[in-house]
């Protein structure tokens, strides 16, 4: 059966690369290449566990932000990386891959006026890699479907609700070495409700991609995914945002 339930102990260090295209606002240059770029370096760590429950610990060793789309950030992209080295969350993760609850630990490298909506992006961090494993022993080309319902903080605490109807298949199952890995694919619909700075914003649209399942280490190996919405808000209208999120363990 397919599940996530590594032991104590064990440590997983992942390469992660965000790239987001947005269009609407943004004055871009060039709109073949992403808006902004943002690649980061995790450590997770299981800490503990309570029941089928994990208990992870995620430390950020480095972090890099551009925007090649806008002619590039420079130095001020690494600045704005660094404020995030040592950033720690904790999260509770069941054996089937859902998050129950992230926990964000104070960062003394962010100013007080940047904590608030850093804070809210580091919880969604801390998500990255969510996943709904079956209940039930599945073989290759069988299907499972479930509903993803989060919140996430909006921005200066403001509440926000993230909802995904999912639909995964067991693709195959590769052979790598002493590894085991179970590819999934993921096809679902997203929709979104959360307020940045007073300012009431909805988004909604569709996510494709693929996780790949260590099944003798029972961790994540890779994934990559893909989410094209729509962000609409009373000021900004309709804004189309295609975002691709890859994450890789790391040897």
């Amino acid at each position: 059966m397919l599940r996530l339930d590594p032991p104590v102990g064990q440590v997983s260090r992942y390469r992660m690369e965000i790239q987001s295209w947005i269009r609407g606002r943004m004055l871009q240059a060039d709109t073949s290449l992403p808006t902004f770029v943002q690649i980061i370096h995790v450590t997770q760590t299981v800490g503990s566990v309570e029941g089928d429950v994990r208990v992870i610990t995620t430390v950020i060793d480095s972090s890099r932000m551009d925007a090649p789309g806008m002619g590039g950030m420079g130095q001020l992209g690494q600045m704005a990386g660094d404020m995030l080295r040592g950033q720690t969350t904790t999260t509770r993760v069941d054996a089937r891959g859902r998050v129950l609850s992230v926990e964000v630990e104070p960062n003394p490298n962010l100013p007080p006026m940047l904590a608030g909506r850093m804070g809210g992006a580091t919880r969604g961090l801390g998500r990255r890699g969510e996943m709904s494993l079956p209940m039930r022993l599945v073989h290759v080309g069988e299907s499972w479907t479930d509903s993803l319902n989060t919140e996430l903080g909006g921005g200066r605490g403001a509440p926000g609700e993230a909802m995904a109807r999912v639909t995964y298949r067991l693709e195959r199952i590769e052979g790598r070495g002493a590894s085991q890995l179970a590819v999934i694919s993921v096809n679902g619909t997203i929709g979104m409700a959360t307020a940045v700075q007073s300012e009431a914003i909805a988004v909604s649209g569709s996510t494709t991609g693929e996780f790949v399942v260590d099944v003798r280490a029972r961790r994540l190996a890779r994934m990559t995914t893909e989410v094209n919405a729509q962000v609409e808000s009373p000021a900004g209208g309709q804004m189309p945002v295609r975002t691709r999120m890859m994450m890789t363990l790391l040897p």
